[in-house]
């Protein structure tokens, strides 16, 4: 059974942790040619520390799974390396059996890890995991009908502040963006926006050669930079914060004089954003240099006054971890 539904807007709210994304590493054939028991897992196959056991893992990216793995693999695993672009050189740390790695370490049929000419500190690698992130999937899409670009991609195009589809309007898209600081307040400033877009006149708050162009500026700075994945980072609008005050700033209020004040209006919720951002900033500064550190940062508690924009912490949670 099958129906056809015909609608004034569609808005794409699935995430997009699904499909994950798996680069071959540099070295990857010849290690796995060389040992029958080697084996590459992404991280969304991964559920607890136990089948690693006794064994020495190579976890590829130093994100918030790479992090995770990193630190519930280190008193498990013979050995952990963590290869991450925070790395500057090969650093061991035997202690905690652990070796950070830089971008360019390559794998070998031995199974030793090597740094141009070296070879890192550390025993041969039996098992790596990609916390690699994932590539968009919308399966419900027609990729060619819809006249977009995200098939097996990091990128998803053309969308206009990375929320609106530049030619066609009434598509939208929520939580697009990699590496928010505090997702729920995006998601508002989005839904605001996409609401008062659609609302307008021809779906749009801005006119369509200005959308195109916002759009081509964009993706020519990242095939510029070879970085597909960067092209929905925020931090080319200038921060996570200022692209959610940009999207708020953007949306007019309700004509309807009689409406009753929204918590989303600009005023109110730049105090409460204000509020979130210096939370958000007092829990980074807590957060540990090295991905297999300790993260008792995470048991901190925060009490927020919202009307006066204050908040206090207590971490007396944190020395017991």
């Amino acid at each position: 059974v099958s129906n056809d539904d015909v609608f004034d807007a569609v808005v794409v709210a699935n995430g997009h942790y699904e499909a994950p994304y798996a680069p071959e590493i540099p070295g990857q054939a010849a290690w796995l040619a060389g040992g029958a028991d080697r084996a590459v897992v992404h991280s969304k196959a991964y559920d607890e520390p136990s089948p690693y056991a006794g064994r020495s893992v190579l976890i590829v990216g130093g994100r918030s799974s790479g992090v995770d793995l990193a630190r519930e693999l280190k008193d498990v695993a013979a050995w952990v390396y963590v290869l991450e672009k925070k790395a500057a050189e090969p650093t061991s740390h035997e202690e905690q059996r652990v070796t950070h790695l830089p971008l360019g370490a390559s794998l070998s049929e031995d199974g030793r890890i090597r740094v141009g000419d070296e070879v890192a500190p550390g025993p041969p690698v039996d098992r790596v995991i990609l916390a690699t992130g994932y590539v968009y999937s919308f399966p419900f899409l027609d990729e060619g009908a819809v006249d977009m670009a995200f098939v097996g991609k990091r990128a998803c195009t053309p969308l206009y502040l990375h929320l609106q589809h530049a030619a066609r309007p009434t598509l939208g898209f929520i939580g697009i963006q990699l590496a928010v600081p505090c997702p729920i307040p995006l998601f508002e400033a989005q839904a605001r926006y996409l609401a008062a877009a659609f609302a307008a006149p021809d779906a749009a708050l801005a006119p369509a050669a200005d959308r195109a162009d916002w759009v081509a500026e964009r993706v020519a700075r990242t095939e510029a930079s070879g970085r597909e994945q960067d092209l929905h980072y925020t931090t080319s609008d200038g921060s996570a914060w200022a692209y959610m005050r940009d999207l708020v700033a953007k949306a007019p209020a309700a004509a309807d004089a009689d409406a009753a004040p929204s918590w989303l209006d600009a005023p109110t919720f730049d105090h409460r954003l204000a509020t979130v951002e210096s939370v958000y900033r007092d829990r980074a500064a807590r957060y540990p240099t090295k991905p297999w550190h300790d993260d008792a940062y995470r048991n901190v508690e925060y009490a927020v006054d919202w009307a006066a924009g204050t908040w206090t912490a207590d971490d007396s949670r944190c020395a017991a971890v």
